[in-house]
Order: C-alpha cells, then sequence, then structure tokens
C-alpha cells in the first residue's frame, strides 16, 4: 500500500537548501589524499567517526560540491555545527575527511539534513559504515532518525532499509532541482515505530 502523509513535526517543513541524503551526481573531478588503487583495506585503515571542526569546514565543502548539484555552502555548515540542536560528525580514513553526517536533534527526533560520501571513497561500504557509526552515537540521544530521500535513488534507498529504516510517508514536490517528491523514512531507536507515530499524531492534536 502507498505510504500516507505521517505526523512528524519536520515532515512538511524544508530545512534549509532542500534536506538531502546520498543523492549523489555524476562522477566528479574529486581527488582524494591518497587515491585508492584497489578495493579499500578498511581492517588496515579503520573509519572514525568525529564531530565536525572549523578545521574540517573546507574539505567537507569540496566535498559537498562534488556530490550535490544544489550544494550547501561553507556558512551553512558553520552555521549547521553552532546550533543548540545541531549535530555534526565526520568520517576520517587516515585523518582525511571522507564523509559526513548532519542532523538536528529535538524533542527526541534526530532528523538527518545532509548526508554525504566523497566520491573517491563510494562504492566501498563506507556509506553505511558512516551511518551505522552515527546511529550508535544517537542510541542513547535520540527514539528515532528521520530523513527525506529522493524517489528516484534507489540506491540510497535500498541502503537505508538495509540499516533499519522503513517508509512512513510522500512529500510532494519536496525537491526542486529537479522537482521530484521525497519518500519520508524513519528509523525507531528507543520506541516502536507505531508507538511514535501515535506519540506525534497527539502532539498534533493538542
Amino acid at each position: 500500500a502507498a505510504p500516507v502523509p505521517g505526523p512528524s513535526r519536520f515532515w512538511g517543513r524544508r530545512v534549509a537548501n532542500g534536506a538531502r541524503a546520498m543523492m549523489w551526481r555524476l562522477p566528479s573531478p574529486f581527488i582524494c589524499a591518497e587515491p585508492k588503487q584497489n578495493a579499500y583495506d578498511w581492517m588496515a585503515n579503520p573509519m572514525t567517526l568525529a564531530p565536525m571542526t572549523r578545521s574540517h569546514l573546507r574539505r567537507v565543502t569540496e566535498i559537498e560540491r562534488a556530490v550535490f548539484s544544489a550544494p550547501w555552502t561553507r556558512r551553512d555548515f558553520a552555521r549547521a555545527r553552532k546550533r543548540n540542536h545541531g549535530l555534526c560528525w565526520v568520517a576520517l580514513v587516515k585523518r582525511e575527511v571522507a564523509g559526513y553526517v548532519v542532523g538536528s536533534l529535538i524533542d527526541g527526533e534526530f532528523h538527518l539534513e545532509n548526508f554525504a560520501i566523497a566520491p573517491c571513497f563510494q562504492h566501498e561500504g563506507l556509506g553505511q559504515k558512516t551511518l551505522q557509526a552515527a546511529v550508535d552515537q544517537l542510541e542513547t540521544k535520540a527514539r528515532v532518525i528521520s530523513l527525506e530521500v529522493r524517489m528516484s535513488n534507489r540506491a540510497a534507498i535500498d541502503l537505508y532499509k538495509k540499516m533499519g529504516f522503513e517508509t512512513v510517508a510522500i512529500q510532494q514536490a519536496y525537491y526542486a532541482h529537479p522537482r521530484e517528491d521525497a519518500l519520508v523514512m524513519l528509523k525507531p531507536l528507543k520506541i516502536r515505530l507505531s508507538e511514535w507515530v501515535m506519540f506525534q499524531t497527539d502532539q498534533r492534536l493538542f
């Protein structure tokens, strides 16, 4: 059955510059500091998730421009870092910024606003490793994770489903460049999905 509009506080509201999650461009000229020759050895070079700092912003902005057709600016990331409810992390491989996760945590709901992996680190499992590391960080902070994703972005949708996200609604014309509907997906952490939906419905009624 087709999903029906849901009650989440974030649904129907656009994050500045549009909430995005793993919507890749065509291959870009972005160059890694240490290009891979073969399949990446994650045992020898493990990924670590660290808080995004000011020193990371140049690299993060470079990745953003390489990945998205309507990229956030350095100022957008700086503002996201300074928000009281903002949580921003970078994925580090051999101390090189290989990706990042940006979102907001309000009333137990972490809303994923921006998630990207540098093109030269894609197709190596880093997206799943990065997202799982963020989920681990949120286990003690949030009750649910929410996000929007383009309906045509099958790779991202498949990843989210693999990690336990469920489609709960469709946001019509959510994206503008190009215009497209979005799937709203949720991953419950400390609460069953049905309980969270009922809770949010009650919040809207009162």
